[in-house]
């Protein structure tokens, strides 16, 4: 599935663009790079998830992007 990453340096890149778009106060487009590093993908309103999402940083990161969206309750998905 494309935008899934497959190895460690792509999931650094990902976050690495996250946390870029972060800095810039774009936390909605933030979120879908988090996501991509966590190997998540959404189609529509399906979420689909290809491997366990555990990394607490990428975690972390994704969860202060919703709380400044004022989305205080979807960090803890």
């Amino acid at each position: 599935m494309p935008g899934i990453p497959t190895q460690t340096t792509e999931v650094q890149d990902f976050n690495t663009l996250g946390n870029n778009i972060f800095n810039q106060g774009k936390y909605r487009e933030a979120i879908v790079e988090y996501n991509r590093a966590l190997g998540i993908i959404v189609f529509g309103s399906k979420l689909i998830v290809d491997f366990a999402p555990n990394d607490p940083l990428i975690l972390w990161n994704r969860s202060a992007a919703y709380v400044l969206l004022g989305n205080y309750r979807t960090h803890y998905s």
